[in-house]
């Protein structure tokens, strides 16, 4: 989602990424499932009010929404990257056909994140927006972010 938001700005047009989060957080249900529902509601609040933004459009927005009914999510709050670590090395298998098949697992260990950072806010049950530049590194834009977020959510 990033990489196709992260498009617009080749074109000057302020885009945001949007994804549902589907990892355990403060009451989601046991099973790890993304709530669209409430991702969409939050973009749709994001968007109508997107031009308002004033922004540099090379800086793209990564909007991570917790698994949550829309009523539980504590807040929407401006966020750094955060890190999901080194991925498991890929796993060789030899069908019986005698085909080899590469399986890529999930991480063994997910490292400890900063609790403003994108990972650590959805795993408080709130919304993070990253403003993410075209080196993924950005400063300077977050109180703007936090006044507009503030006015409209």
């Amino acid at each position: 989602t990033v990489g196709a938001a992260m498009e617009g700005r080749e074109f000057s047009v302020r885009s945001m990424a949007v994804s549902a989060a589907a990892f355990k957080q403060p009451g989601s249900p046991k099973k790890y499932k993304p709530n669209f529902s409430s991702a969409a509601q939050i973009a749709k609040k994001l968007v109508t009010r997107f031009h308002e933004l004033r922004i540099d459009p090379k800086i793209t927005l990564n909007l991570n929404v917790p698994n949550l009914p829309l009523n539980k999510i504590n807040e929407i709050v401006v966020t750094t990257l955060g890190t999901w670590g080194s991925r498991n090395p890929p796993r060789k298998e030899v069908l019986s056909s005698g085909k080899e098949q590469f399986w890529i697992t999930h991480r063994n260990k997910i490292p400890k994140n900063s609790k403003m950072s994108d990972i650590g806010t959805l795993a408080r049950g709130s919304v993070s927006v990253t403003p993410i530049g075209p080196k993924f590194l950005v400063d300077g834009y977050s109180d703007e972010l936090r006044q507009w977020l503030s006015k409209h959510i």
